[in-house]
């Protein structure tokens, strides 16, 4: 991903590069979030209408090329340091204008999908944010690039409970013992009302499910 572009905010507060690379990881969620990103090959207008049509960015915009909060939260990193913060946003305008990371049509700037890559932290430690319920992988100033809200720690009933489908699947998807990561589980889910075993409140025409399908004789 960062071979793309290059990472130059030594003026600023921000100025170790793994600070840096975070931020911008925090940037480009946000933008998947907003749905920032066209689907490769895809033309826009192929892709219908609704809450699933890529939102594309337009440069002039900073409401869209710092999306949501981000815009705060890059004040609270930079320590409300207002001119930090302007030459920081105007790295990223320059991001989306002149980077390979985005695609232009009809106006618009859209993330290129092959151009980011995933970095699998199936077993590594993850934040929550205690306002908005977003789980993060790393923290600035203990502080959620969404919202705002207090990162702290996620423990691993709380992983479990909002990712464990998933990541067991990629869990599967790994290892070498499995047959295969994504398969099916099938259990019957009955009607049937409670407590009548055997049926006989079905055949007796005594459940509610029953009298709705009697026929009856004139």
């Amino acid at each position: 991903m960062y071979s793309m572009i290059s990472l130059r905010w030594d003026s600023t507060r921000c100025q170790h590069p793994s600070a840096q690379r975070a931020l911008f990881r925090a940037w480009v969620r946000l933008h998947l979030e907003r749905k920032s990103f066209r689907p490769e090959g895809a033309e826009i207008r192929e892709l219908g209408e609704g809450w699933a049509t890529p939102q594309g960015i337009s440069a002039d915009k900073m409401s869209q090329v710092l999306p949501g909060r981000f815009e705060d939260y890059l004040r609270k990193i930079l320590a409300d340091d207002e001119k930090a913060t302007a030459a920081v946003g105007a790295w990223y305008q320059r991001l989306v204008r002149d980077s390979t990371l985005l695609d232009f049509e009809g106006d618009l700037y859209y993330l290129r999908p092959l151009g980011l890559s995933l970095h699998l932290r199936l077993d590594e430690a993850w934040l929550r944010c205690v306002d908005c319920g977003r789980i993060q992988p790393e923290s600035l100033a203990d502080a959620c690039p969404a919202c705002l809200g207090k990162l702290v720690q996620a423990d691993q009933d709380y992983l479990d409970a909002r990712t464990g489908f998933y990541r067991d699947q990629v869990r599967r998807a790994f290892d070498p013992v499995q047959l295969e990561p994504f398969g099916l589980s099938s259990a019957e889910h009955s009607a049937q009302p409670t407590g009548d075993v055997d049926g006989s409140a079905l055949a007796s025409g005594k459940s509610p499910l029953a009298r709705s399908n009697i026929v009856r004789e004139p």
